[in-house]
């Protein structure tokens, strides 16, 4: 998978956790693509924002927290 961050390095991977700790949030505006595997897990949010689609084709899966999609509309966000 790879999730683009502003301004970083795209790292590609197998499976990525994301850990999004009670009481924060984790924004990602850039593009998460590729065929690999994304979990979500502890207790914050984690929101899939911005102005480009999302390509992943891998499974998402959320173990605990919230997933909220906030692309603008008639944009992919999973």
């Amino acid at each position: 998978i790879q999730i683009g961050w502003t301004g970083g390095v795209e790292t590609p991977a197998t499976a990525v956790t994301v850990q999004v700790d009670s009481g924060t949030q984790l924004t990602l505006t850039g593009i998460i693509s590729g065929s690999s595997n994304l979990t979500l897990q502890g207790g914050g949010t984690a929101v899939y924002s911005g102005n480009l689609a999302n390509t992943m084709s891998g499974v998402t899966t959320i173990n605990a927290g919230t997933l909220q999609l906030d692309k603008l509309a008639g944009i992919n966000a999973i």
